[in-house]
């Protein structure tokens, strides 16, 4: 199994980077999104009550609605 590399929360949604995917869980421990990672991701920024990922590479930042 992975070990997290980094662990964002906002509102209801915690984000956990895993290194070659993110993993969107509500506070319910519901898997709500399961997004897969091409690049190393720098950082996480969790907006709009947790509707909207902002996820931040080294040389583009890629929006994703919850």
């Amino acid at each position: 199994t992975a070990t997290p590399q980094g662990i964002r929360a906002q509102s209801k949604i915690i984000a956990v980077n895993m290194g070659n995917e993110v993993l969107f869980i509500n506070t319910n421990g519901k898997l709500v999104k399961r997004y897969e990672l091409n690049n190393q991701l720098k950082d996480i920024k969790l907006y709009d009550d947790g509707n909207m990922a902002a996820l931040i590479f080294r040389d583009k930042i890629e929006l994703i609605k919850l």
